[in-house]
């Protein structure tokens, strides 16, 4: 089952058409498809990486290099849109996010702020934003697509005010994890803000290993001098005859 994304805007829902990994230095914005970035392009890339970004962190790791993200129209240079590019981006791994060229089984319309701790935070202008998707949800609905609309619980009595279509659901969350599980999508495998089992890894600091077995040599080496000086003391202890034998050179 694949989902269409949509970050609502104020001039209207915008689809998320593809996520690329491309042997590039920064991640990119772009629209249509074309060489042309989008406002928020930069802002994607903070995004992405660490250590402002939480789509590396939380959803990786990635082969070497960066994202391309096309997007059908400009989402304008705000934070909204973060709530739909990490599901986009979580959807894309699970091979589950439909692309420009492929027919959707459901749609979500998005629209929050993610912190760097993955709290969805409140956005203004809802109520236009809403109102600029009316005819395209309407449209999506009665085409047999299912819509879910996901937004901050800190907006949920706006979407309660709306004039929303009866077919159309609609979420608030708190955490990207309950975002994650309203598209129909697993929680991360971990509490945010930290290292995961799973999909995160820290490289160890260069020379760590050749560092930890010179070390264990140095105790074995030592460890071994230590018993052959201290050899006649011990046998000295048991047989005291046996020791002046031993001390003594043969005639």
């Amino acid at each position: 089952m694949k989902s269409r994304v949509y970050v609502g805007t104020p001039e209207g829902p915008v689809a998320i058409e593809r996520i690329m990994r491309e042997a590039a230095p920064n991640s990119a914005m772009c629209i249509g498809r074309s060489t042309r970035e989008a406002t928020a392009s930069a802002g994607y890339e903070a995004f992405v990486k660490q250590p402002s970004g939480v789509i590396e962190r939380e959803l990786g790791p990635f082969p070497p290099g960066a994202f391309r993200l096309d997007v059908a129209a400009d989402i304008g240079d705000g934070v909204s849109w973060q709530l739909g590019v990490f599901v986009a981006h979580a959807l894309a791994a699970a091979g589950r996010l439909a692309e420009y060229h492929e027919d959707a089984d459901a749609a979500l319309w998005l629209t929050g702020e993610v912190a760097n701790d993955l709290e969805v935070r409140p956005v203004g202008h809802l109520a236009d934003k809403l109102h600029a998707a009316r005819a395209e949800l309407a449209a999506l609905a009665a085409g047999g697509s299912p819509v879910t609309l996901i937004v901050p619980a800190a907006n949920q009595d706006q979407l309660e005010q709306a004039e929303l279509a009866p077919e159309t659901a609609w979420v608030a969350v708190s955490r990207i994890d309950q975002a994650l599980k309203a598209a129909g999508l697993p929680g991360l495998a971990s509490p945010s803000g930290g290292a995961r089992e799973t999909g995160v890894a820290f490289a160890p600091s260069p020379g760590a290993g050749a560092g930890g077995r010179g070390w264990i040599a140095a105790v074995a080496v030592f460890a071994i001098i230590t018993a052959v000086t201290a050899y006649p003391v011990f046998v000295w202890l048991f047989d005291p005859e046996l020791i002046a034998d031993v001390a003594s050179p043969s005639p």
